[in-house]
């Protein structure tokens, strides 16, 4: 496979329900489906390895049609999720330097890894972060 689209290659495989978040309401599907999109566009511009992503708010909005208040959200969201990192400006005023981390995302019906916690009860993965 070619290093360049790699990353692209490995974000189009997850599904619209593994960008859900737990406050999402009932339009979720909608919701997350503008997260996946977004995350896929986001992908093009990136290295093989999701990283290096210099392109600024103004061009995705251009692009995806998206209105730059719901384009923050979206890439809020994103990182909420933990699939977006955030790494700097490419300058004093530059564009956000970001990039994406693909193991954070879950395919539907995954098993979710337990722990033990500290009072010796399991608690799933996603318990375990709202304990954070």
């Amino acid at each position: 496979m070619s290093e360049s689209v790699k990353c692209v290659r490995d974000i189009r495989e997850f599904p619209p329900e593994s960008y859900r978040l737990p406050g999402d309401g009932r339009k979720w599907k909608r919701v997350c489906t503008e997260r996946r999109m977004l995350a896929n566009h986001l992908a093009t511009y990136a290295n093989g390895d999701g990283t290096s992503i210099t392109a600024g708010v103004a061009r995705f909005v251009r692009e995806t049609g998206m209105s730059r208040s719901t384009m923050f959200r979206r890439l809020d969201d994103l990182s909420t999720l933990g699939v977006l990192n955030r790494h700097g400006l490419t300058g004093e005023r530059g564009t956000a330097r970001r990039s994406i981390d693909t193991s954070k995302l879950k395919l539907p019906g995954e098993a979710e890894v337990s722990e033990v916690s500290d009072s010796g009860t399991e608690v799933s993965d996603s318990q375990s972060r709202s304990l954070e």
